[in-house]
């Protein structure tokens, strides 16, 4: 089945992606939490350190992360998309992703 043939307008999907391609790229780049203990090096660039080896392999992202977090957005985003349009129609389905992202990112820096 093409995905031009199903009833979900590609404005929707496309919001999907971009959303997906924004997560994953704030997972690559690392939460960008400022801490005390942090290095710049002489260009301006600065590298986070930790003071134990305990912290340092609690802080680090896990390679399975970056294949696993687009594939859950994609699903939250399919059930957002299924519950909006049988019970709140009248609900933004781009404001709702965007409350429920940005509750995520909070959620990961804390």
């Amino acid at each position: 089945m093409s995905i031009l043939r199903t009833n979900i307008p590609t404005k929707y999907i496309l919001t999907a992606l971009l959303i997906t391609s924004l997560a994953t790229s704030h997972l690559a780049q690392g939460s960008g939490s400022s801490n005390n203990n942090n290095i710049k090096d002489e260009s301006g660039v600065e590298y986070e350190t930790s003071n134990t080896e305990e912290e340092a392999v609690e802080n680090e992202i896990e390679p399975h992360y970056a294949v696993l977090f687009p594939w859950f957005v994609e699903s939250l985003g399919l059930v957002i998309y299924y519950l909006l349009t049988r019970y709140a129609k009248w609900l933004p389905y781009t404001g709702v992703l965007f409350a429920i992202g940005a509750l995520m990112g909070y959620g990961a820096t804390k």
